[in-house]
């Protein structure tokens, strides 16, 4: 019994002994990610990517918002031209031609920038997260 009792507190010393020299040896640290993300140098090549990217979209819109403008100002030009009375029969049939060929042509314009815009925001988010072009979905 003396041997169990004694058995007993040395193994209570001894663990104890240990655990708090383990304590002593844990330590906690913070990671700022903010800091790590903005100092990797794969965070700025990305970011440059992404800004050259965003001029060129916006010089394109910029240059499609400037030759639309364009394309409706001729087509008011054109109502303006057909609503002239000394305009004759035919220079009105004429003129109406022409402006319903723009009407198209603005209509067919604003298709296309459309689908153009949906294209390049979906390689644009591919590019971004890294996916293969339209692999990725929207949940």
């Amino acid at each position: 019994m003396k041997k169990l009792a004694l058995f007993t507190l040395a193994a209570a010393v001894f663990a104890g002994g240990f655990a708090s020299s383990a304590s002593a040896q844990t330590r906690v640290g913070t990671v700022d990610m903010k800091k790590v993300f903005e100092n990797y140098y794969k965070t700025k090549d990305a970011e440059q990517r992404i800004n050259e990217d965003r001029n060129a979209a916006k010089k394109e819109l910029d240059d499609r918002t400037e030759s639309y403008k364009k394309a409706v100002e001729e087509v008011k030009k054109l109502n303006d031209e057909i609503q002239r009375p000394e305009l004759s029969k035919e220079g009105k049939e004429a003129k109406s031609k022409q402006r319903d060929e723009k009407v198209t042509d603005l209509n067919v314009m604003h298709v296309r920038s459309r689908n153009s815009s949906r294209r390049v925001r979906s390689s644009s988010r591919s590019a971004q997260c890294g996916c293969a072009a339209g692999s990725w979905t929207r949940s």
